[in-house]
């Protein structure tokens, strides 16, 4: 039976999950590469497997639909058909309503080979357990959530007090955590309201033991006639607080309080996540679940997942997509993602207010320097001018630049200009200058138009003045080799280019945005997104994409360019 047309927003949770794993795309990768499948059909295949879930493809049209899509044969397609619908659709099947095995028995195909696919079952309808006593208590004097989740939440860290699981200092602390971490986000005063209103346990009275003349100390009993110790039901013994313990502790809280000073920029996603393995002491049940664990840290950590999001992840079954942590373990791992997170922010404001305040600096000083060699310029430019025409000038001269090559600096062909210029020759015309000079009052004749022998007038060809690109025509223009003659330190060719886009923001704020579009449209640009997306496909760093670029003689990025057009990226937003 085949479904009704769905909508993303319709499709349960898990559904979407699973369409948007990552191992859909390794799986459509695979089947690219064992039907010889044109690559750059994947999208369009992942695309396809979407469209089939929504119900706008039946189930016997996909053979036709890959056939379109990837250029191979019928036959070839069918079989194809059978291992997408397989591996990709028959796992959510029974949650959107489609008879994939149905399809696939009527392709020939035997539903046996597919009985070790894992398939996503209907969730079973929630049962709302009866309201306990603890609940109750807490409902009665107001301190109650709307959200079941958090309700529950409360009700844990209560009772773990209540039960002398927890000191109430420590559960106060755990109800001022922040709700990503396992807390309730409370106030100090509030948390402290919420623990009066349960007391805890009382620890003197123990089952068993009848003689009042007992007490409780470090979780022993002494009596307190003989002073000695008569042992517990447990038989734990004593807890002893030594130096070495002070003296570790202490390492601990520096090692803390260093690390929380000293933000890191976090550049190794896979490192955070072995730290992260390494102290939580965490375990997986395979290879693939870590790897997930992994891609799972890395959307955290470059901010594609929110808090919320990534503990849904962690806490999600194994056969939905998720790791399947909780307890103890997924809050460690929870408070150590979170923390580095933190960590990484305040070091990337830092890192970018410190190139903000250098790039200030740099422009100020290029100003100054400009201005300076503007002056030197007009000097020049004056003496030039009396030099041929043996006439001191009377009004300002403009200077025309003075670079004549990008390897030779303009202070320098400044200076150049000067030393050539004869000496002697302005001298006599500033001398010129102090004797009465004779007025000459020039004679125009009437304008008059040239005619031919006809009487008619000569008519000119019309010619067209080339106009100068401003700043946003310069960016959407700008090519490798463009890039690089602005400098040869990539360093300060970026600086160049925000340059322009800050000069085209003095216009207002919709031309720096125009500014922004028009670098991303540049043939630079262009280059590294066609780059970045051909090693993405072929599963190879962009370097190595590089390198292989350059082997063959075609004209690419060096690595150091490659910085700084991602540094660039990384500052030209809206």
């Amino acid at each position: 039976m085949e479904s009704s047309v769905h909508t993303y927003q319709s499709l349960p949770k898990d559904v979407l999950d699973f369409l948007s794993d990552f191992d859909g795309m390794d799986f459509i990768g695979g089947l690219i590469e064992k039907y010889g499948a044109n690559p750059e059909a994947t999208s369009q295949i992942l695309r396809l497997v979407d469209e089939i879930v929504l119900g706008n493809v039946s189930l016997e049209n996909v053979p036709g639909e890959l056939e379109k899509i990837t250029g191979l044969d019928s036959s070839t397609a069918q079989l194809a058909a059978v291992d997408l619908l397989a591996n990709r659709v028959l796992p959510i099947a029974s949650l959107i309503g489609l008879n994939v095995e149905g399809q696939l028995s009527a392709w020939g195909a035997d539903p046996s080979e597919f009985k070790n696919i894992a398939c996503l079952a209907v969730p079973a309808p929630i049962v709302i357990p009866e309201p306990t006593p603890l609940h109750q208590t807490l409902a009665a004097k107001g301190a109650v959530f709307s959200d079941p989740i958090m309700q529950h939440r409360l009700e844990l860290i209560v009772a773990s007090y209540r039960d002398g699981v927890r000191t109430k200092e420590q559960a106060i602390a755990v109800l001022m955590r922040s709700v990503k971490t396992g807390g309730l986000e409370m106030g100090e005063a509030e948390a402290g309201k919420v623990l009066g209103l349960v007391g805890p346990v009382d620890t003197n009275l123990q089952i068993g033991y009848q003689s009042t003349n007992q007490r409780i100390v470090t979780n022993e009993l002494v009596d307190d006639a003989s002073g000695t110790e008569v042992p517990g039901k447990s038989g734990a013994k004593a807890d002893h607080f030594s130096d070495v313990d002070a003296a570790e502790v202490a390492t601990i809280a520096e090692a803390k309080k260093s690390a929380l000073e000293v933000p890191t920029l976090i550049t190794d996603t896979k490192a955070a996540s072995d730290r992260i393995v390494a102290e939580a002491k965490l375990s997986f049940p395979s290879g693939e679940v870590r790897t997930r664990f992994d891609h799972i840290i890395d959307a955290r950590l470059r901010d594609v997942r929110d808090g919320f999001g990534t503990r849904e992840k962690l806490e999600a079954s194994v056969e939905s997509g998720g790791v399947g942590m909780s307890g103890a373990s997924l809050v460690t791992a929870m408070e150590m993602v979170e923390s580095m997170d933190a960590m990484h922010h305040l070091a990337l404001g830092a890192k970018m207010d410190y190139l903000k305040e250098k790039i200030a600096t740099e422009k100020a000083e290029r100003i100054e320097k400009a201005e300076g060699q503007k002056v030197q310029e007009a000097q020049v430019m004056s003496q030039r001018y009396a030099e041929i025409t043996g006439k001191a000038p009377t009004e300002h001269i403009e200077t025309s630049p003075a670079r004549t090559s990008i390897a030779i600096p303009a202070a320098q062909a400044v200076a150049d200009r000067a030393q050539a210029i004869d000496t002697s020759k302005v001298k006599a015309a500033i001398e010129a200058t102090k004797g009465p000079s004779a007025v000459v009052t020039p004679v125009m004749s009437a304008a008059t138009i040239s005619t031919t022998a006809s009487g008619r007038p000569i008519v000119e060809d019309i010619r067209f003045e080339r106009k100068l690109a401003g700043p946003v025509e310069e960016l959407r223009m700008l090519t490798l080799s463009d890039f690089r003659r602005l400098s040869s330190d990539p360093k300060q060719a970026i600086l160049r280019v925000r340059d322009k886009v800050e000069l085209a923001a003095q216009e207002g704020y919709e031309h720096r945005i125009a500014a922004i579009k028009a670098w991303r449209e540049s043939p630079l640009s262009q280059m590294y997104v066609a780059v970045s997306r051909e090693a993405l496909m072929a599963g190879k760093s962009i370097v190595d994409a590089l390198a292989e670029k350059r082997s063959r003689g075609e004209e690419a990025l060096r690595d150091d360019e490659l910085h700084a057009v991602v540094e660039l990226n990384g500052v030209l937003r809206f």
